[in-house]
């Protein structure tokens, strides 16, 4: 074997690494209950790739105790109530859903006696409208959910129920009930756990809405708390964190394909996430979470994707009276935070899960912003839940009120705050078509986006004319990249060693030569087909770009492992490398789209504004996902 090649082989040693899939359960015939599932289909006859689309309004709520207020708005001459106006405009976003959810912050009654904040007990009129606008799954997990009582909420679990839901997730009528349930769309199997926060214990003794709770009441609600740490930061309780990952596990057991996890968390009117709520999620997704949607604070808050899951932190108001004119006018609220409580998003997640394999690949994630309109119609008062991606100047309740201006606003305001990629229709609608494949970034030589993977290859000959050598740690070989590269590499390193980490270059660019031998030795050694999916072929390799390094630890300088992810260098890379302006090339579970298996060491520098742009997305985000390249295998 030629000395080059043997070398080559050690420091890039071949590697068998295992694909990494969205991992979920085989299907199950283990029934739920026996009330919610649909019939089978035989092996031979079901689809074995099935694409659906799940969607999640947030927090509704009725306000009383003025005149323009949502319960008298609604009141009837006969004495009964009418919500239906409410969802005139939206029902048919919820109703073009595989599976739709929406979360009632509220318990209902019969007797006719009825409030608002701080107790809410709203008319079933509510949750009939809600039902028939064309949502299936009602939420009911929230802070509010004891405003009645334990009675009350069993009696609202079973008045929602009766109603029609499909389930009643976050709390049960009797102790024999499940907590959780799950649910068939289109021959697939959705799991559905929901939990809310409690608040906070006096003299010991649980509480929700600061109201002291039932001994018993945890045995039909599902609740969690917040505890302090000796951090001074708060976290969710040991035990909670136990019953949470009990109801997810038991969705998987029960056959879920798809493990959906609704929390209601938050500190109210704050547009980010609390510490707590960000180690829930992770919790969550660890377990197995596939969708997390949230709310509670009033307001919405980012829509992230953590480890390739996505994960609503809030999605607002969808109804209720909380608004400008109100939390400011009477209140004294700042004028963003009571602008935003008149706005929602419904969560929007388009999937296919693959029966055979369980692999879950996520087609479209992103939101549809909602607006709720108030106005006087010459006899009561009326609110409207606006889609604001429908066309707003011809909106029939627009014209009459002149807001179309105030709906375009909060359209700008949430666009600017979600970020479009996560707006439905815009660039969400097509998740991997920010860019066309006729943008010459992707093709001129001097770009530091110009693309190298099994369907794009390099220009024929091409050679980069700005190489240089950064004054890094190398390792075997004194590598060079391209200037700019070079020196964000360097700034990188340093700041990593004022952590006290000390990062190696293991690779940098490599010229033609070099790539075909390296390459050939891995076919010779591994076969072509397994060579494939772990080194390029000449000229369709990221690493001849100039722009590529492989990165290691002291400790795995003679080890370019999956392991490295492990490391304090590897976890600070992910959390940081965007910085400097670089994104890992290829992520974990990705191998299908990039066309290689997961490298965790992999960096490619793009800059700093586009590789930030990308990790805010996700940090498992893809190149060829953000910009709408086409990826995968070779053509031949």
């Amino acid at each position: 074997m030629p000395a080059l090649l043997l070398m080559a082989l050690i420091v890039f040693g071949a590697i068998k690494i295992l694909p990494f899939f969205k991992k979920t359960s085989p299907p199950s015939d283990t029934a739920n209950g026996g009330t919610e599932q649909g019939s089978e289909e035989s092996a031979n006859t079901e689809p074995q790739e099935i694409s659906i689309r799940i969607r999640c309004a947030g927090d509704i709520m009725v306000h009383a105790g003025a005149d323009d207020n949502q319960l008298e708005s609604a009141y009837q001459p006969d004495g009964s109530y009418d919500f239906s106006p409410t969802f005139t405009y939206v029902s048919k976003w919820l109703e073009d859903a595989d599976l739709s959810m929406a979360q009632f912050e509220m318990t209902f009654n019969d007797s006719g006696y009825y409030s608002g904040y701080p107790l809410f007990v709203t008319p079933p009129a509510m949750a009939e409208a809600v039902k028939d606008a064309g949502v299936d799954v009602a939420l009911f997990a929230s802070n509010h959910m004891l405003d009645a009582g334990l009675n009350g909420a069993k009696y609202t679990v079973g008045k929602l129920k009766d109603i029609g839901f499909t389930a009643v997730a976050g709390a049960r009528e009797k102790t024999s009930d499940n907590r959780s349930h799950v649910v068939d769309v289109k021959g697939l199997k959705i799991g559905i756990v929901s939990f809310a926060y409690e608040t906070q214990r006096v003299d010991g003794m649980r509480t929700m809405n600061g109201m002291f709770m039932a001994e018993d009441a945890p045995d039909y609600i599902n609740s969690f708390r917040y505890e302090y740490g000796d951090d001074w930061q708060y976290h969710i309780n040991e035990d909670d964190l136990a019953l949470i990952k009990s109801e997810m596990d038991w969705c998987r057991t029960q056959g879920a394909d798809i493990l959906i996890c609704y929390f209601h968390w938050g500190t109210e009117y704050q547009f980010e996430p609390d510490n707590a709520d960000r180690e829930l999620a992770q919790f969550a997704v660890d377990n197995g979470a596939d969708i997390i949607f949230a709310s509670h604070p009033h307001v919405c808050q980012p829509v992230e994707i953590i480890d390739g899951v996505p994960v609503y932190f809030a999605l607002g108001n969808f109804v209720s009276n909380q608004r400008y004119e109100t939390l400011t006018g009477w209140y004294g609220y700042p004028e963003l935070i009571s602008r935003r409580t008149e706005l929602g998003l419904i969560g929007n997640v388009e999937l296919t899960y693959d029966k055979t394999s369980g692999k879950l690949t996520y087609n479209n994630i992103s939101a549809i912003p909602t607006w709720v309109e108030k106005f006087y119609n010459g006899s009561r008062w009326v609110h409207q839940i606006i889609p604001l991606l429908d066309d707003l100047d011809t909106n029939e309740t627009l014209q009459i009120t002149g807001n179309a201006w105030r709906a375009k606003n909060s359209l700008a305001d949430m666009t600017e705050f979600l970020g479009e990629r996560f707006i439905y229709g815009a660039t969400a609608q097509t998740p991997t078509g920010k860019v066309t494949e006729e943008d010459k970034r992707f093709y001129d030589t001097d770009s530091y986006l110009i693309v190298a993977n099994k369907k794009h290859p390099l220009p024929e000959g091409y050679v980069p004319s700005d190489l240089v050598y950064p004054e890094v740690p190398m390792r075997y070989n004194n590598w060079q990249l391209r200037k700019v590269a070079a020196e964000a590499l360097e700034k990188m390193f340093a700041a990593a060693s004022l952590e006290g980490l000390t990062l190696v270059c293991g690779s940098g660019y490599r010229d033609p030569v070099f790539q075909a031998t390296l390459y050939n030795g891995y076919v010779e050694s591994s076969g072509k087909e397994a060579a494939d999916t772990f080194s390029a072929r000449p000229g369709y390799s990221d690493h001849q770009t100039g722009l590529a390094t492989d990165i290691c630890s002291l400790d795995e300088a003679y080890d370019l492992s999956q392991s490295f992810e492990e490391t304090a260098e590897g976890k600070w890379l992910k959390d940081h490398a965007h910085e400097y302006g670089f994104i890992m090339r290829y992520p974990k579970g990705k191998d299908d789209i990039t066309g290689y298996y997961y490298e965790p060491w992999h960096f490619r520098y793009i800059g700093v504004d586009e590789a930030t742009a990308i990790y805010n997305v996700d940090p498992f985000y893809t190149f060829e996902e953000y910009y709408g390249i086409e990826g995968g295998g070779y053509i031949d």
